[in-house]
């Protein structure tokens, strides 16, 4: 899974954008089509793959992103699936809330 995008559409609306290759997507098929529970649909089970694909991969890239832009999240991603084709994989979006650190300077102490 790889980050495509990431923004503030305003201070604490976190939006980003991800990509998951045809080989991640073909995998989570994979897996999907194994279970004993597995879709006979073959849209229903394009989705369980997608949304497979979003449990397992987003978590790494969420974490790094809120280390690396020092966020500090309070509420949990909302996903949209924005295109899906099993030879390219998907694209989805991710919207998020978080806490407005600031730490430097400080507006209530004019010593930092």
């Amino acid at each position: 899974m790889k980050l495509e995008h990431f923004g503030m559409a305003e201070p604490g609306d976190c939006r980003l954008v991800f990509t998951a290759s045809a080989e991640e997507l073909t995998a989570a098929l994979a897996k999907e089509q194994a279970a004993p529970d597995a879709p006979q649909d073959e849209e229903e089970l394009l989705t369980a793959a997608v949304n497979r694909t979003i449990l397992e991969g987003f978590d790494p890239l969420y974490r790094q992103l809120v280390q690396e832009q020092k966020l500090v999240p309070v509420t949990d991603p909302d996903f949209e699936l924005l295109a899906v084709n099993k030879a390219e994989g998907f694209r989805a979006g991710a919207q998020f809330y978080t806490c407005l650190l600031y730490t430097s300077p400080s507006p209530r102490d004019p010593k930092t």
